[in-house]
């Protein structure tokens, strides 16, 4: 799948010119860019027509929307067909999620969305051990997936001793 973004976008550069938006115009008179192809191969992760990327700054307090966003890059990511490795989904909405449900006291929609990151990233991983000759970018390595890793067993303990006092 890389490789075929590579391909597209390699011969958009050589017969056209880069626009503001990050887009390719051809001199055909159109244009292309990652996000069309991804949404186009159906692995563009959409909440209500809109990328959720166009979500993050926007409704980053509203974790009913980052949830959403959950979703849609887990259901992209699950999606992904055949046994070499799958692109990654943004990490950034599962921090968000978890960090909004930790400031709300809900830590089992805390250990719940760290849950779902986990399983995720370790399938990553697995497939990148497989495959690695692959040059996808690894998501679980940044930041914000560490700090998931890290929100984890702290959200399971704050679970525990919320459970004990029921």
């Amino acid at each position: 799948m890389l490789n075929l973004i590579r391909r597209l976008l390699s011969k958009s550069k050589s017969q056209g010119s880069r626009n503001h938006e990050g887009s390719y115009e051809r001199s055909g008179g159109y244009s292309i860019s990652a996000a069309g192809l991804l949404a186009d191969q159906g692995m563009l992760a959409i909440v209500d027509g809109q990328p959720t990327h166009a979500y993050a700054k926007t409704h980053k307090h509203d974790v009913d929307m980052m949830l959403r966003c959950c979703k849609a890059e887990e259901d992209v990511y699950w999606a992904q067909e055949g046994d070499g490795p799958r692109l990654a989904p943004a990490p950034y909405y599962f921090e968000r999620a978890a960090i909004l449900s930790r400031k709300a006291h809900d830590y089992s929609g805390e250990v719940a969305i760290c849950e779902r990151w986990v399983a995720m990233a370790h399938d990553f991983k697995e497939r990148m051990a497989q495959n690695p000759e692959t040059s996808i970018a690894d998501v679980t390595k940044g930041p914000p997936s560490r700090g998931i890793f890290e929100r984890l067993p702290k959200a399971q303990a704050l679970l525990a001793k919320q459970q004990e006092n029921i």
